[in-house]
């Protein structure tokens, strides 16, 4: 039931947080420590949203902490990932989000995940990052590493890729290369 919940939350379904808290009475009667971690990524995940960053905070940092404990690290590297953006750029505690990258690389070079979706995740949560402090050269090249992972790994036409070059353009933009950011925006279309 979780799966199809987070294939609700990928396909960007507004439901899809209350039907995953919906099944918070199941998993806690489970009494499987595994599934109620990974139930509380899907609800952190889902609650990154505008008006829950707090509670997607909450959920995400009990989750690096609770996967952290029972070992396993692709899901406490997803979370700490999250974080970067949760609380450095959607919260605005820049220095926050910059500890939770570090932590986050940690847990992906042990998984020797840098070159993996999850590595490509945090290169764009840095971007983010980068960009909301105004370092937009260094959130550009972050963005084109992420792209280049993703391309690779996704191909060319993956919605992931879509939504890669749309960060990378409004960095461009912020920069002021608007020729740039005009051509990752097409780009991007020519993907949806």
């Amino acid at each position: 039931e979780l799966v199809r919940v987070d294939g609700l939350r990928r396909a960007g379904r507004v439901d899809a947080l209350k039907q995953a808290e919906a099944l918070r009475a199941e998993v806690e009667a489970a009494d499987h420590r595994p599934l109620e971690v990974e139930w509380r990524q899907l609800v952190g995940s889902l609650a990154a949203r505008p008006g829950s960053y707090e509670r997607a905070e909450a959920e995400l940092g009990r989750v690096y902490r609770d996967a952290g404990a029972i070992g396993a690290d692709e899901v406490a590297a997803a979370a700490a990932v999250q974080l970067v953006k949760v609380v450095g750029v959607d919260r605005a505690r820049a220095a926050q989000g910059e500890q939770w990258a570090l932590s986050a690389e940690v847990l992906v070079a042990r998984l020797g995940q840098e070159r993996g979706l999850v590595g490509a995740d945090l290169l764009g949560n840095r971007a983010l990052l980068a960009r909301a402090q105004g370092d937009y050269d260094e959130s550009i090249a972050l963005h084109e590493q992420a792209l280049a992972l993703r391309e690779a790994l996704l191909g060319p036409a993956h919605p992931d890729v879509a939504a890669t070059l749309n960060h990378l353009a409004n960095a461009q933009r912020d920069r002021g290369d608007h020729a740039a950011a005009l051509q990752s925006l097409q780009r991007a279309l020519e993907i949806r």
